[in-house]
């Protein structure tokens, strides 16, 4: 395999990996909302 074609397969292992985190974010700012709400759903209930 040529120096091109390594950092190209390279490249391309780093572009998933980081689409694979970003919906890991996306999946965790989804939760922490469900979160904000339940809290603010309960605080509405102790006034």
């Amino acid at each position: 395999m040529s120096k091109k074609e390594e950092l190209l397969k390279k490249a391309e292992e780093l572009e998933n990996k980081i689409k694979e985190e970003e919906k890991r974010v996306e999946i965790i700012t989804i939760e922490i909302e469900k979160m904000k709400k339940k809290l603010h759903e309960l605080r509405l209930m102790l006034n």
